[in-house]
C-alpha cells in the first residue's frame, strides 16, 4: 500500500532474495503524495471606523484550494456580534473545492456600540490552511449630542419684561459628525436670542460645539414652561431642555370699593375710615400716586407713606380717610392712585351728606295775661321739632324774666338731642312779683341753623284792690236800745284779677254794730264786680261809738278795713239830731 506524507512522487521497491533465480530481482514501487491546500486571503480584514447602526461596505475573504487534491471544508462561520456574512461564491458547508478552485465570503461590519470590535472567519477544512483564521477588526464611532444644562429655571419674571438670556451649550462629545436637522424654542413665553448654532440643518464634528441663547417673556402671571427640541442622527445626553418660569406682577388690591360717611352734621369731623391697599402679586408692587379728592374729604393719616412708596408681595397699607362738610347736601370724593400693576378698583368712591339741624317753636311768644302777685298762672307749653336733616344738640334753653320760670315738658333738662323731624316740649308759667308789665324769654341755644331759637314771653302782674263805698259808715245819733240802719254798703274789685273775700269781724268786739244779708262774705270777685252787705246800729250805752269791720281779703295789704261810728242818744231824736247836726236815717 501507498501512504504518502507528503505531496511529490514517491518510489519504493518490493525486494526478495529466494533460493532460486529471480527476475527481476525486486518489483519497484511509485507513488504520488497529492493533497489540497486552503490558502485565505487576506489574512485580516479591518474595516476601520463604522458609524454605529450602519454597516460597512462588504470586504471578500477567498479560499482557494492551492493543493493537488479536492479539499473539503467542514465548517464556514464568521464570528463576532459585529460582523456577518453577507453572500459571496462560498457555499454552505461542506462543500468541496477541488485544485485550483476557490470561492469567496462576503464580510459586513454593523457595530452596534462605540469603540474597537472584532470577529474572525473561522473554517475546518482535510487540508491544511494559510492562516488559520481571517481576522476581522472595526471601530465603532458615532456623534453624541451632550446637551447642557439639562434644564433651566428662569424664576420669577415681571410680567412685561424680558428676562436676561440664559445659554443652552450643544457639544458633539461622540466620535463622529453629528446631523442636527432641527432646533426649535418651544413654548410661548419663551424666545431664542442668538447663540452661535447655525439655523438647521447643520453639522457638528467630533469635539465641537455650539450655544443656543435662551429669553423669557412672560405676559401673565404664574408658572409657564417650554423646552429646547432638536433632532439629531445621534444618542442625545437628555431628550430636550426643560424651561420652566414664572411670571410675577404685582397687583394692587383696594378694599372697600367704595365708602359712604352717611349723614355728618355740618362743621363737624366724622370718624376716620380705613381704606386698604394690598398688594396681592408676586412682585414688589410701586405706587407713584396716592391722593384724596373733593373738598369735604381729606386723609388723615394711616399706614401708607408718602409717594413713592412700595408694597412687597403681600404686604399691605393704609389710608384713613375723614368727612368734613362746611354745607348741607351730598358731597362727592374720591381717593385716586397710580400703581405700576393692575388694580382694583381704579379708584375708591367717597360719598357724604352734610347735614344740620333746624331748632322750630311751635310759638313764636307767649303771652300769661295777667296774673295776681303771689299767684302763678297757668302752665303754657312749646313744641320744640327739629325740622331740619341732621341731628340738633340743644346745650341749653335759659329761662330770662322775673317771674317766668320752666316748669316742666318731656325736654330733657340742661342738653339734650334731637333727631330729624323729633320734638319736645317745655311748659312755663308766671309768677309775678310785682305789679306791671313783664317780659321775658326762653332762648334754647343750639348747634343747628339760626341759633338760638327764642320764644318770648309778656305778662302782667297785678293785685287784688278791695274798694268799699262807702269808705266811713257813720249812722250818727241813734236811740239807745232802737235799731238804726240799715246802710248798704257795696265792696268792688278794682283790679283786673280776682279778689278773694272772707270773713266778716268787727275789731273791737263791739256789740253794737251787725251785718246783715251780706252777699260778700266768703266769696271770690272777679275783676270789676262787686258785692253788698248791710249794716245796722243797736246803741246800747248813751254816747259815741266807733269800731273797725275788717273784710278779709287776698289783697297785697291783707284786710280791708271799714270804719263804722254811732252815736247813742237818751231823748228826743230831733234835738238829738239838731244838736249833733246828723240827719236821721231813711
Amino acid at each position: 500500500e501507498f501512504s504518502p506524507t507528503a505531496t511529490g512522487a514517491a518510489s519504493g521497491s518490493v525486494s526478495y532474495t529466494a533460493d532460486a533465480p529471480v527476475s527481476p530481482a525486486q518489483v519497484d514501487l511509485e507513488g504520488n503524495g497529492i493533497q489540497g491546500f486552503l490558502d485565505v486571503s487576506p489574512g485580516d480584514i479591518d474595516f476601520g471606523n463604522q458609524l454605529v447602526g450602519a454597516t460597512s461596505a462588504t470586504q471578500a475573504v477567498t479560499l482557494s484550494n492551492t493543493g493537488t487534491a479536492e479539499l473539503n471544508l467542514s465548517a464556514l462561520a464568521v464570528n463576532g456580534a459585529a460582523f456577518t456574512r453577507n453572500g459571496g461564491s462560498c457555499g454552505g458547508a461542506p462543500f468541496a473545492l477541488t485544485p485550483s478552485a476557490s470561492c469567496t465570503v462576503q464580510v459586513e461590519f454593523s457595530p452596534t456600540a462605540t469603540g474597537a470590535a472584532s470577529g474572525s472567519v473561522s473554517y475546518t477544512a482535510d487540508a491544511p490552511v494559510s492562516p488559520a483564521q481571517v481576522d476581522l477588526d472595526g471601530n465603532g464611532i458615532q456623534g453624541f449630542l451632550d446637551v447642557s444644562p439639562p434644564s433651566i429655571d428662569f424664576s420669577g419674571q415681571l410680567v412685561g419684561t424680558t428676562s436676561a438670556t440664559q445659554t443652552v451649550t450643544l457639544s458633539n462629545t461622540g466620535t463622529a459628525d453629528l446631523n442636527l436637522s432641527a432646533l426649535t424654542v418651544n413654548g410661548a413665553a419663551f424666545a431664542r436670542n442668538g447663540g452661535t448654532c447655525a439655523g438647521v440643518p447643520f453639522t457638528l464634528s467630533a469635539a465641537a460645539s455650539c450655544t443656543v441663547l435662551v429669553e423669557f417673556s412672560p405676559s401673565v402671571t404664574g408658572a409657564t414652561s417650554g423646552s429646547v427640541s432638536y433632532t439629531t442622527d445621534a444618542p442625545v445626553s437628555v431628550a430636550q431642555v426643560d424651561l420652566d418660569g414664572n411670571g410675577i406682577q404685582g397687583f394692587l388690591d383696594v378694599s372697600p370699593g367704595d365708602i359712604d360717611f352717611g349723614n355728618q352734621l355740618v362743621g363737624t369731623t366724622s370718624a376716620t375710615q380705613a381704606v386698604t391697599l394690598s398688594n396681592t402679586g408676586t412682585a414688589d408692587l410701586n405706587v407713584s400716586a396716592l391722593a384724596v379728592n373733593g373738598a369735604a374729604f381729606a386723609r388723615n393719616d394711616g399706614t401708607c407713606g408718602g409717594v413713592p412708596f412700595a408694597l412687597t408681595p403681600s404686604a399691605s397699607c393704609t389710608v384713613l380717610i375723614e368727612f368734613s362738610p362746611s354745607v348741607t347736601g351730598a358731597a362727592a370724593g374720591s381717593l385716586n392712585y397710580t400703581a405700576n400693576a393692575p388694580v382694583s378698583p381704579a379708584q375708591v368712591d367717597l360719598e357724604g351728606n352734610g347735614t344740620q339741624g333746624s331748632l322750630t317753636a311751635s310759638r313764636i311768644s307767649i303771652s300769661f295775661g295777667t296774673v295776681a302777685v303771689g299767684d302763678t298762672s297757668d302752665a303754657e307749653e312749646v313744641s320744640f321739632t327739629n325740622d331740619g336733616d341732621g341731628e340738633v344738640e340743644v346745650q341749653s334753653a335759659p329761662v330770662a324774666g322775673v317771674g317766668f320760670v320752666r316748669v316742666g315738658g318731656t325736654c330733657t333738662a340742661g342738653s339734650f338731642t334731637l333727631q330729624p323731624l323729633e320734638d319736645c316740649t317745655m311748659t312755663f308759667t308766671f309768677a309775678p312779683t310785682a305789679t306791671g308789665a313783664a317780659a321775658g324769654m326762653v332762648s334754647a341755644e343750639h348747634d343747628g341753623i339760626a341759633s338760638p331759637t327764642v320764644v318770648d314771653f309778656t305778662g302782667v302782674g297785678a293785685a287784688p284792690q278791695p274798694v268799699l263805698d262807702p269808705a266811713l259808715v257813720d249812722f250818727g245819733p241813734s236811740p239807745l236800745n232802737e235799731l238804726s240802719g240799715p246802710i248798704f254798703v257795696t265792696l268792688g274789685n278794682e283790679s283786673a284779677v280776682e279778689l278773694a273775700v272772707g270773713s266778716f269781724s268787727i275789731a273791737g268786739g263791739s256789740s253794737e254794730f251787725d251785718i246783715e244779708t251780706n252777699t260778700c262774705e266768703n266769696t271770690v270777685l272777679i275783676a270789676k264786680d262787686d258785692c253788698t252787705f248791710e249794716l245796722y246800729f243797736l246803741p246800747a250805752e248813751d254816747g259815741f261809738v266807733m269800731d273797725q269791720l275788717r273784710i278779709a281779703t287776698d289783697a297785697i295789704g291783707g284786710d280791708a278795713v271799714l270804719t263804722v261810728q254811732g252815736i247813742g242818744i237818751v231823748g228826743e231824736l230831733e234835738n238829738t239830731i239838731f244838736q249833733s247836726g246828723f240827719e236821721s236815717p231813711p
